[in-house]
């Protein structure tokens, strides 16, 4: 995938914030995934319509650890509702964490571009590895995390462990959002991660 040197790039998880997958819940994530279309969550589809437009060289990185058997389905998604980009997927031999490896994989090559990092509160692979990837890499300066405690009412465990985004280095920031609109206007371009109004 062709990019020019600066811009955003965007990387995002798939399951709980692209599609509807409830992965705190193995049964109904087994048939959202293997016997079900795909759903998107909300207007999600929108809000990244709205950013490609916006951003003229933003670049969207999907990245999912879902293993690469199942990269079909994903690809027919992604392709039908959200702006074209490079899909990054975990291989059968990734066993230890894999989502550090596939994210470091989309920025390494791009050291001047500005990266914004989308992910959930229920899973909490992305609660770890979100943070650290901000210790490691200085152009990650925005953190978007959808409260799936606080929008999904199926997501029992309200109990969130962001101690790590305690002590995120400077120049990086998070917010949680409730609903795909909170992040739909947020400034990405000057720095911004918050939508104030919220």
């Amino acid at each position: 995938y062709l990019l020019p040197p600066t811009g955003i790039t965007f990387i995002s998880d798939v399951d709980d914030i692209l599609r509807v997958a409830k992965i705190w819940s193995p049964g109904r994530a087994l048939l959202a995934t293997l016997s079900r279309p795909f759903v998107p969550w909300g207007n999600m589809p929108s809000i990244y319509a709205h950013w490609r437009a916006r951003f003229p060289t933003a670049h969207f990185n999907y990245l999912s650890i879902t293993p690469s058997p199942l990269t079909p389905a994903y690809l027919g998604f992604l392709s039908s509702h959200y702006p074209a980009g490079s899909f990054t997927a975990r291989s059968l031999s990734s066993f230890f964490h894999p989502r550090l490896a596939l994210a470091e994989q989309a920025i390494a090559p791009f050291p001047n571009r500005t990266i914004v990092l989308v992910g959930d509160t229920s899973n909490n692979d992305i609660l770890k590895v979100f943070p650290e990837l901000a210790h490691r890499n200085p152009q990650i300066s925005c953190i978007l995390l959808r409260d799936t405690g606080a929008t999904d009412q199926t997501f029992r465990s309200h109990v969130h462990h962001m101690k790590a985004f305690e002590s995120l280095p400077e120049g990086t920031q998070y917010f949680l959002f409730r609903e795909p609109d909170d992040i739909r206007d947020i400034d990405f371009a000057s720095g911004g991660c918050r939508n104030e109004s919220i």
